[in-house]
């Protein structure tokens, strides 16, 4: 999502932005909610710091839907091929890893999983903005 300014139009910059901005409110409560903290909430408040980052989830998927359906084609195939390089790799990585595990290798949560996609599917958008400059 985060490529080459180049290749974007002014309002793929600006939608750009509003979804940088949601994904670091996302971040936030994903940190809230695995608080060691958590504890000390009350019950209610507890369930709320919880949701939060399903909550949070939900806005930044309809961020990013509504940037991709306005941006141009060109930014559309940037996005597309991102996303197929970071699902791809994130599948592959979480159904081949526990065989690696069983071998000695460290052991991931899900959450790594999810990373590993989401590295790739950026540095994938940035090697297609270039290509495509």
């Amino acid at each position: 999502m985060f490529t080459l300014s180049q290749a974007h139009t002014p309002r793929d910059r600006r939608n750009l932005r509003r979804v940088a901005i949601i994904q670091v409110v996302w971040l936030a409560c994903l940190v809230a909610s695995g608080s060691r903290f958590q504890h000390l909430f009350p019950g209610p408040i507890r369930i709320l710091v919880a949701l939060l980052p399903l909550m949070a989830g939900i806005v930044v998927i309809w961020s990013y839907a509504q940037f991709v359906r306005h941006a141009d084609d060109l930014q559309k195939a940037i996005q597309l091929g991102g996303l197929a390089i970071g699902f791809g790799v994130s599948v592959v990585v979480t159904l081949t890893y526990p065989a690696l595990e069983r071998l000695g290798m460290p052991q991931l949560e899900p959450n790594h999983f999810a990373a590993i996609g989401l590295i790739a599917y950026f540095l994938a958008t940035v090697v297609y903005s270039i290509r495509y400059q």
